[in-house]
Parts: C-alpha cells; structure tokens; sequence
C-alpha cells in the first residue's frame, strides 16, 4: 500500500519510489502541472483577448484567489468526512469538464467577461475541496519519515513541469489559439484523474461523532474543532505567521516584475522570462537541497537562514541597475538574484510544508490544511492593496529595497524571540 515500514536510516530520494501509491500521486500531480503552466499563460491571453480590459484581467486574478480565503475553511470539515481520494479524482474531473466547456464556449465566441468571471469562481471553489482532501491523503500513503524527500520530489517535477509548459505554451498558442491550449489543460485534469483512480489507499474510518449531532449540527461542530485545534497549537499558528509572512513578502516580486524590467532595469520584456525561469529554477533547487539541510540543523536555524537570505536577496532586485549600458550583465545579474531569491523561497516553503504534515494529527489534517491555506494565500491581496497603495508615493527602486530592509527585521525578531517551530511536533511524536 505504499506504507511499507523501513528501518534503513540512510533515506533519499531513490527510496521514495520505494513509496508506489504515493509515486502515483506525484505523476498525477506532474500531468496537471503541466496543464496548469499551459492555462497560466493561455488564460490570461484569453480573458485579455475576450474583455479587452487590462483591468477585468486583474478582478479575475483576483477572483481565482478569493474562494481559497473564504471558500477553504468551510470546505476543510466537508472534505474531513469524505473519502480523499474520491474528492481528488471527482474535483479533477469536474475542472476538467468545466475548463473543457470554457474552451468550447470560446471557439463558439460565447463568451463574455463575467462569464470568464464565473467560471474562474466555479475552478477556483473546486479547488478549494481539492487541496485539504489531496493534503490529508499525502500521510496515508507515504510514511513519515519519507516526508522531507517525498515532498520535496513533488516540488521538483512540479517545477521542471511548470519550466516545460511554460516552454509549450507559446508553441501551443501559436498552432491550436488560446481555445485550444485551454481544452489541453481540461484533458490534462482528465489524465490526472485516471491517475488518481490507481492510487491504493487503506480503508479510511469515517471522523468519530462528537456529539448525537448530525448534518448541519455536526458540520458546525468539525468546522469549530478545527478552528479550536489550529487556535490551540502555537506550532500551528506560527507556520501559519510564516507562510503569510513569505506570501507577502513575495508580492513585490509578483506584483512589480514589468515597472522593474522596464523603467529600474531599462530593459525589454524579454527579461520577463529569464526572471520567471529563474525563479523557477532556484525554486527546484532550494526544494531539492531542503532534506539535506533539514538533516543537519534545526527547523528554527533553517527558517531564519532561509528569511535572512530572502531579505537581502529582495533588497538586491534592483542591482542590475548598476549595468544598464550592458544588456548582458544586467541579465546574468538579474537572473542571479531571482535565482536566489527562489532558492531561499523554495527552502522556506518545503520548511513548512514539512512541518505541517509533521504537527498535525491525520484526523484534523484537512481542516488544518484548509485554515493553513486561507491564512498564507490572504497575504498576496493584502498586501498586493497595501504595496498598490505605497508605490504612488514611494519609487519602486526605494520600495523594493525597503521590502528586504523589512524582511530581515521581521526574521530577525522571529530569531530573537526563541520561537521553536518544531516544538509541538517533537512532543505529538
């Protein structure tokens, strides 16, 4: 079943293909990264192309972000009581006929703004089942000490498969149109479905009652255990502080890549790409050395190496400035940076994605996961409103700079207040 004990210490990543169910995990995974790397690009070449409005290309960014802030937590207890692996392979399907049906309705030339509005909602609130379920699934297929190279395997090839479609993309676009890339990401949800049915998982117990409630009653009573259970372990919420803090601290990454390419850098878009490969890149790298690091200091030691390298690296964005005269160096330094800039963010996610799944008890994973992932992805719209805000009074040369000055404050106060993340963890065990 995938759980097969292993008392050999010396663990890497050629034995976690030891872990087959959970190796079946990781190919569905990598099909529909695939797919999603193709929509990244292609969908936002469609709503462009259909509103025609730079402005409705930015509501619907921010619609796709919305249910897993407000759908997530209501829908954590919900997926808790049904069979994971079910809401996995139902939820891929389900976004596979909706994308396939926007695809369709853009070859006919249906569509309309909030139509792309609605069915950006109807994706986004699947998805919101999907990931608590897919995340509570994760411990009862492979074993716990498998966690650290496990996860960090599924980080790679998700980011090789995000290098490769967003390769694909242009091409797709270039032969098929932006319909016809989109109905490639629908068939992709399809392939990871198929998949996700092989997967083996051992019979699940239904969630003990916790009173003589039932329906609604009982829903309210999981919905509160979960948000007493996550209240209740300081481990948790400060996983949850990082994971926000992280978010937020990237958003100027995010948010400012074309005014910092064009008007700090003075250079062409074609940057625009040697930044997203970059950070992509440093992104696999930092996840593929994350158990080696993990193996040798402490959760608390990483965190702050990690934040502190992340905050300097944010305040060097902008050093490619000192070359603008030479297009060459710009690049090569700009690349650098980003590099760096994802190695430090892909080590600080693998940290937490780590120590979640080690802090939390399987029969609260899913609301714990959906809690989790509404309070890290709150942090990119918040403070996208907040950077929106200040950049009118501060230039982004001083913003970003000021962004890392920060970082490193906020990392070095987690520092010297002696917060220990793994605490909790070490104790549960």
């Amino acid at each position: 079943m995938g759980r097969k004990k292993n008392t050999d210490k010396s663990i890497g990543y050629r034995q976690v293909f030891t872990q087959k169910e959970y190796c079946k995990i990781i190919f569905a995974n990598l099909i529909s990264r695939f797919g999603d790397s193709i929509d990244a690009i292609a969908f936002t070449w469609l709503v462009y192309e259909v509103t025609g409005s730079a402005s409705w290309s930015a509501y619907i960014g921010a619609l796709n972000m919305l249910p897993t802030i407000l759908l997530q937590p209501f829908a954590g207890p919900i997926a808790e009581r049904m069979d994971k692996k079910r809401v996995t392979v139902v939820s891929d399907l389900i976004r596979g006929l909706v994308v396939a049906a926007l695809a369709l309705g853009y070859a006919a030339g249906k569509l309309n703004p909030w139509m792309m509005a609605a069915f950006t909602l109807l994706i986004s609130s699947v998805e919101a089942f999907n990931m608590p379920a897919g995340t509570a699934l994760i411990p009862k297929v492979l074993q716990k000490e498998y966690y650290e190279y496990g996860m960090s395997l599924n980080t790679i090839g998700g980011r090789a498969m995000e290098l490769i479609g967003m390769g694909a993309a242009g091409i797709i676009i270039g032969t098929a149109g932006a319909g016809g890339a989109i109905l490639i990401d629908a068939l992709t949800f399809f392939c990871s479905a198929v998949v996700r049915m092989t997967v083996r998982v051992k019979k699940e117990e239904p969630p003990q009652k916790t009173s003589e409630a039932s329906g609604t009653k009982q829903y309210l009573n999981d919905l509160a255990e979960g948000f007493y259970y996550v209240r209740g372990r300081k481990s948790l919420l400060q996983l949850v502080f990082m994971a926000f803090l992280v978010n937020a601290m990237l958003v100027p990454l995010n948010s400012f890549q074309a005014p910092l390419v064009a008007d700090v850098l003075g250079q062409e878009s074609s940057l625009l790409s040697v930044i997203g490969i970059a950070v992509t890149v440093g992104m696999g790298l930092g996840s593929f050395l994350f158990p080696y690091l993990s193996k040798r200091i402490s959760v608390r030691r990483c965190i702050f190496i990690n934040g502190m390298g992340l905050s300097v690296l944010l305040g060097m964005m902008t050093a490619g400035s000192f070359f603008k005269e030479q297009t060459l160096a710009v690049c090569i330094v700009t690349a650098a940076v980003m590099a760096g800039l994802g190695f430090f963010a892909g080590m600080l996610c693998a940290i937490l994605g780590v120590q979640f799944l080690k802090c939390v008890e399987e029969n609260y994973m899913a609301r714990a996961n959906a809690l989790f992932s509404a309070g890290a992805t709150a942090a990119m719209p918040l403070s996208s409103v907040f950077f929106g805000m200040i950049v009118n009074y501060v230039p982004i040369r001083e913003l970003l700079i000021a962004s890392g000055i920060f970082c490193g404050i906020i990392f070095i106060g987690i520092r010297m207040a002696g917060i220990r993340f793994e605490e909790e963890c070490e104790e549960k065990d």
